[in-house]
């Protein structure tokens, strides 16, 4: 079984330094719209995230990565209940 890594933004960042050549912080104008230089790649940025997550959570759902990894990448939280009871106990000492 090929195992694929999840896709982040972090890791899209990473394929265009180590596979394009491209300069470290190159991609990091567009991301974060450095100056407003870049706001025609917002709608390409947004798509970038959404597809990212989306990929997570699917790879998350069959098992090909760590649920509660993805979960906590993601924001994703499992509320639970808890309930403590505070009273102080007497004992009584004769």
């Amino acid at each position: 079984m090929l195992h694929f890594p999840p896709l982040t933004l972090d890791s899209f960042i990473v394929w265009t330094v180590n596979e394009k050549g491209w300069g470290i912080g190159s991609i990091d104008n567009y991301i974060e719209n450095k100056d407003d230089l870049y706001n025609d790649f917002g709608g390409a940025v947004t798509h970038m995230r959404r597809e990212a997550k989306q990929d997570r959570f699917d790879g998350a759902a069959v098992g090909q990565f760590k649920e509660g990894l993805i979960s906590r990448l993601d924001g994703y939280t499992d509320k639970q209940e808890h309930t403590v009871n505070t009273e102080p106990r007497i004992f009584n000492v004769d």
